[in-house]
């Protein structure tokens, strides 16, 4: 029998849109830093803000990563309690992600697997799955322009060097919004099928032959006593 994945499906997706509120909040930040770059009267508030919202992004990016991990190897680990041989262990759902190279495609075919394999359980059939290529190119860019942003807004020395961090800050935090959006609807979708599968389960044993009668005569001990 499946495991219940939906509460960790609605975890996930509560921490991913507190990613889009911090990640639009940063954004409208960083417009304000950048109008006020040349009052040194709002400096020590900004540079305190903007410690604040680092800190903040990094506790979400950490949680966001074991909510979404906690689903992801789930939902890997249910087709295999169906009864389905899986391509890889079931280990790989998490470990995956933290092995360079490897995390740079492995991910993305597992969750192909569980999108293709679930989805066929639960309807027959398999939808187009173009929404998981624009849900893992959108993760590989922003991964990519988010080592390049630490890069630039690392030390800036010069106004000009600042302005750069921001702008570059701003471009990141849009393509977080758009990664996490894309990391929504893959897991509502997902979830949507397993939730399929599950009562397609119930309704396959409650048509099924009836269970072998359980002897509920008094066992040995109960007769010693």
């Amino acid at each position: 029998m499946l495991l219940d994945n939906s509460e960790r499906a609605r975890q996930g997706l509560a921490v991913f849109w507190c990613v889009i509120l911090l990640a639009s909040a940063s954004i409208i930040f960083s417009f304000i830093h950048l109008a006020l770059l040349d009052s040194s009267e709002f400096y020590p508030v900004i540079t305190l803000a903007a410690s604040v919202i680092t800190l903040l992004q990094l506790a979400l990016l950490v949680i966001s990563v074991v909510y979404f991990i906690r689903w992801f190897r789930r939902a890997y680990a249910n087709l295999e309690r169906v009864g389905l041989v899986i391509e890889h262990e079931e280990k790989w759902a998490a470990g995956a992600w933290f092995v360079p190279y490897m995390n740079l495609r492995r991910p993305y075919t597992i969750m192909r697997e569980i999108w293709r394999n679930t989805q066929l359980l639960a309807c027959d059939a398999v939808q187009p799955h173009k929404l998981l290529y624009w849900w893992w190119a959108a993760f590989l860019v922003r991964a990519f322009v988010a080592n390049i942003s630490s890069r630039i807004t690392a030390n800036p020395e010069t106004l000009v060097q600042l302005q750069n961090a921001i702008i570059a800050d701003l471009i990141d935090y849009g393509l977080t919004i758009i990664s996490a959006l894309l990391t929504i609807a893959v897991i509502r979708r997902v979830s949507d099928f397993e939730q399929q599968l599950a009562l397609r389960q119930q309704v396959e044993t409650i048509g099924g032959p009836a269970p072998e009668p359980v002897d509920l005569g008094a066992t040995e001990e109960e007769l010693y006593y």
